[in-house]
């Protein structure tokens, strides 16, 4: 049950936000192991997982969360 709100909470962070919009696409470009391009699902799970880092570092630092397509911390 937590997977599918995360699953839903990326897809809707990938379509109102710039930050993980520009990530998304992003992964979407990588390779996994085997060499392949990720597939959609597979990135939008990448998504949920720095959303799940992005959540914790900001409860972690009490700051709120800016809209910027900076990746020098994102990367």
């Amino acid at each position: 049950m937590l997977r599918k709100y995360l699953y839903l909470m990326s897809v809707s962070a990938v379509n109102h936000s710039k930050f993980f919009r520009k990530y998304y696409q992003r992964r979407l470009k990588t390779k996994n192991r085997f060499g392949q391009l990720l597939k959609k699902k597979e990135a939008l799970c990448a998504v949920a997982i720095k959303l799940i880092k992005v959540i914790f570092a900001l409860l972690r630092d009490k700051r709120e969360f800016q809209d910027t397509v900076s990746f020098a911390l994102a990367a």
